[in-house]
């Protein structure tokens, strides 16, 4: 299986078009996980780009990133869907 991490800081300036590219690759096979730095981006817009709700990981910043990969870890290794 293939999968991509999607790093999100801001809002999207083009979400459908986001949301658009991320279904080609989905139906293309790859799972794709969104990480995103800041509450300013919206959950709905995560889960237009992520494979399932599963799939977002929301840190304040980067930097805290760090401290959760074990998390993002466990994420990429749950299979697809569960």
């Amino acid at each position: 299986m293939k999968i991509a991490v999607v790093l999100q800081d801001q809002r999207s300036r083009r979400p459908r078009e986001a949301a658009s590219v991320a279904d080609d690759l989905k139906q293309a096979g790859v799972r794709l996980i969104v990480v995103a730095s800041r509450s300013s981006v919206p959950i709905s817009e995560l889960r237009a780009v992520a494979s399932s709700t599963y799939d977002v990981l929301s840190v304040p910043t980067y930097s805290r990133l760090l401290g959760r990969v074990d998390q993002l870890a466990s994420i990429m290794c749950v299979p697809f869907g569960k």
